[in-house]
């Protein structure tokens, strides 16, 4: 009986290792431009968030010049998810602290880079790879995004997502440019069941 468990837990092991590599080959394939990159410069990786409110990214190698609206466009035909790009990320031999997120808006005729998210954005970002610090969260930001987008029912220039890790809540809240409050706000449990809806007056 020992030996059988044993051997079913050999297997398991043999299978998600399999899994994992299936799942390394079949990004290899779908973003070779994001694998092989130089980092002497470090990586820089562009984050934007779709007309739907889930994120999206890119990258590219660490340069000292400005990235052209062209490059930022190459990188939004062919897009990541955040799963995926930490993924692609842990094929490298550099340290968390030479990757840098970047957060942008993508215009019809060029892009902007917002500074006032670089640090919101990179958490949100880097947020599930940190499994000992979040055990707690069972749904992946994007997800609880796209719930609480169910429940909106206000106009919004960006969405502001965060985390409380005592209550094991998440707030998404909904805000026009120049507000001084959220024009909507969306508090949701662990798993996504919507505990509160707040609109401003």
């Amino acid at each position: 009986m020992k030996k059988l468990v044993a051997l079913v837990l050999v297997m398991i092991g043999i299978l998600a290792l399999v899994g994992c590599n299936n799942t390394k080959n079949d990004l290899q394939k779908r973003f070779p431009e994001y694998y092989n990159l130089d980092t002497l410069k470090g990586i820089e990786v562009y984050v934007w968030q779709t007309d739907g409110g889930t994120y999206k990214c890119g990258a590219m190698l660490g340069t000292n010049r400005g990235k052209t609206f062209e490059e930022i466009l190459n990188l939004e035909k062919n897009s990541a998810t955040f799963e995926e790009m930490r993924t692609i990320l842990s094929s490298y031999d550099t340290d968390k602290e030479e990757i840098t997120i970047i957060p942008i808006k993508i215009n019809t005729d060029g892009f902007e880079i917002i500074t006032d998210e670089f640090e919101q954005i990179s958490e949100i970002f880097w947020d599930n790879l940190q499994n000992s610090e979040n055990s707690n969260v069972s749904i992946e930001n994007n997800k609880i995004v796209n719930i609480a987008l169910e429940h909106c029912k206000t106009n919004y220039d960006f969405i502001d997502t965060t985390y409380d890790s005592v209550n094991d809540e998440w707030t998404v809240e909904f805000w026009e440019t120049g507000a001084k409050l959220p024009a909507q706000r969306v508090v949701l449990d662990k798993n996504g069941n919507v505990l509160n809806v707040w609109f401003a007056e």
